[in-house]
Parts: C-alpha cells; structure tokens; sequence
C-alpha cells in the first residue's frame, strides 16, 4: 500500500488514528529445522552481544558482527567451531559453564530457545552468507529505524470462521488480531450507541435528543445509508476540524501563551490554530499541510493562511530576555528556542529526534 503525498488530511488522520496494521510472526515449530543465519542468528547477536562484541568495540578481542573475525575467535579459544557446538566456547558461555556467563548478568539472557538455535546452527555447519557481515551496528540499527523504511504492499490477510462480518479491507486486519487472541468479534451496536460513538469520535461532542432520535429512524430504514449520511454530516462539520486538530496541535506544542516563568499571553497565536482547524476541514492535502507550516511565507507569501501556518516554527515555548541579561545569556536562550524548533520538526515530521544537531552540525 503506498500512500501519496497529496493524500487528503481527514483520509489520513484516518488512517493514523483508526488503522492498526497487525505483524504477523510465523514461529518455527521444528527445533531441528534448518537455521537461517540472517533470520535465526543475527538477531540474537544483535541484541545481547554487538554491544561489546562487535564494530570498534571488541571486549576480549572477540568481534561477533563480521564472519572472519567471528569464526577466528579472541583473545581464548574459538568462539565458534562449525560442526561442534559443544567445543564452541560461544555456546559454553551463554550456558554460563566454568562459572563464566555472557551476556553478563547486568544484561538479560538468552533463553533456551535461543541458546537451542545457536547449537543447531553451529552442528548444521555455521553457515554464514558472506554479504551479512556488520561492520558497524550502531549504523546498522539506525538504517532499521521504522521511519526510514519504505512503505511496503500490505496483504489483506485470507481468514477463516466468521468472515462474513467483514465489511471492508480493516476489518480483516480486526479480525485476524482477534481471532489470533482467541477473541470473537463483539455484537453490531444498536443504533443509539451507534450515533453517540460516531458523534463522539468524529467531533468530540454528544448528539442532542432530537439528532439522536433522527438517526434511529433513519437507521431502521436502511442502517448503511443511514451511517453514511451522518458520517458525511459530521465530516462536514467545524467541530469535526476542532476535535481532531487538537492532536496536530499537541505534536506543534501550541498553547496560547509563551511559558516558562513569564508565560504572557500570545494575543494572536489563534491565527495558527485556526489554520489547523480550517486544514482538516477543508481537506488540504497533506503535502501543502507540511509545507506551508515549514515555509508557507516562501510558498505563497501573499497567502494569510500560508503565512499563519509557518506558527508551527514558533508555537514553542519562549522567553524574551529583559536587556540587563548578559548577551551571551540571551544567545544561549535563542539557541534554545531553535533547538524546540529543529526537535519538533524531526519528531513531528520526520519520526526522529535530533537532538545531536544541539551539538553536531556535520552530517
């Protein structure tokens, strides 16, 4: 499933707010079977021993991340003898024998599923692919970070039972992580819960009676018609902008006030909320969303919302220093407010942090 860029801000904050795409685990059932170095193995070097035994860091000579060094050994016997798991001394320590236990006791074991996996590898040969080599696992593990990886095809998974309460591709995801949790699903609402669900979720405020009572009827009718009606209703409503705008807003840190110890009041910091809200009524794609926020006065500078969007740079916190502070004191608080400013940006848009750019401005 690809996502475009230009994806309409209410079918997107569906996506992220509704949708839980499950990950399927397939589980090897035979012990004996064949051992996947890359898929088996290297996960478990990865997580208990690269921290010391592997890139620039090699406690007892030992690096477990590249073939040769690993199958050479350090500085006591081989770690690894292909064939004999038992001469093995990679093994003889996660068994802790001879008193000796790694990984050391201030991190957690392997289990017996693990230790199990690594004997049957090193008795099936220790095959290892030369192209799985690790030379540095910390530029590794930032290369498996979720927000660098591509989106991915998504498979409607194939189910079995009660398929016919079904409606729609999510619904098979739903179902397939109930039915994997040993869960039916629950009955239909009726239509009073029905309404107040869609009214809350969608607005974030109660149906009067009288609405109430409208849609009873109209869903006794024709219940499909009935929830589409409503649902187009709300959407097109200004409390729908209001209600789901406020998680944008928490992301951009908005508040109508500076904060820290003097927290004076910002008279006109509403132009930016406002933009929020009018964003996700109007449906702004989510490509012009960002970009006006980050540049909108470049983009379109004779745009009042463009230009009432770029607050996202500056809803943070700030403080302006009275002139009897010193100017280095004063520099260092303008550094601060930049650092909110490039933080915001990289958690809020990008899935990261970057804090290292307080520090390091090299790539």
């Amino acid at each position: 499933m690809s996502i475009p860029k230009n994806l309409p801000l209410k079918m997107l904050f569906g996506i992220f707010f509704f949708v839980s795409c499950p990950i399927s685990v397939e589980c090897v059932a035979d012990e004996k079977a064949k051992i996947d170095f890359v898929r088996d193995i290297q996960p478990i070097l990865r997580e208990h021993c690269y921290e010391c035994h592997a890139g620039t860091t090699e406690e007892g000579g030992l690096n477990l991340g590249i073939r040769d060094a690993a199958f050479r050994g350090g500085d006591s016997d081989a770690a690894i003898v292909p064939g004999k798991s038992d001469e093995s001394l990679l093994v003889q320590l996660v068994n802790g024998q001879d008193g000796w236990i790694m990984p050391p006791e201030s991190h957690p074991p392997l289990n017996k599923i693990q230790i199990q996996q690594l004997r049957d590898w090193i008795d099936q040969g220790a095959s290892w692919p030369k192209d799985a080599d690790v030379a540095n696992p910390k530029l590794e593990q930032a290369k498996r970070h979720w927000a660098f990886q591509r989106l991915q095809p998504t498979r409607i998974p194939k189910l079995e039972g009660n398929t016919d309460w079904t409606r729609n591709p999510i619904d098979s995801f739903v179902l397939q992580r109930l039915q994997q949790a040993g869960l039916s699903p629950s009955k239909p609402a009726n239509a009073r819960t029905l309404v107040r669900r869609l009214y809350f979720d969608l607005i974030g405020l109660p149906p009067t009676p009288e609405q109430t009572n409208h849609f009873i009827e109209a869903h006794a009718d024709d219940p499909t018609s009935a929830v589409h009606n409503l649902v187009d209703e709300l959407l097109a409503s200004p409390r729908y902008g209001e209600r789901w705008g406020r998680h944008w807003l928490d992301i951009a840190r908005y508040a109508d006030s500076d904060g820290q110890e003097a927290d004076m009041d910002r008279p006109h910091a509403y132009h930016y909320r406002d933009f929020v809200i009018g964003a996700l009524n109007d449906n702004m794609p989510y490509d012009q969303f960002v970009r006006w926020q980050l540049a909108g006065d470049e983009y379109e500078p004779d745009s009042d919302a463009a230009v009432s969007a770029t607050g996202f740079l500056t809803a943070g916190t700030s403080f302006k220093l009275p002139d009897s502070f010193l100017e280095s004191e004063r520099l260092l608080n303008r550094y601060n407010e930049l650092d909110d400013v490039i933080s915001t940006v990289g958690s809020g848009l990008l899935g990261i942090t970057v804090a290292c750019a307080r520090c390091h401005d090299h790539k």
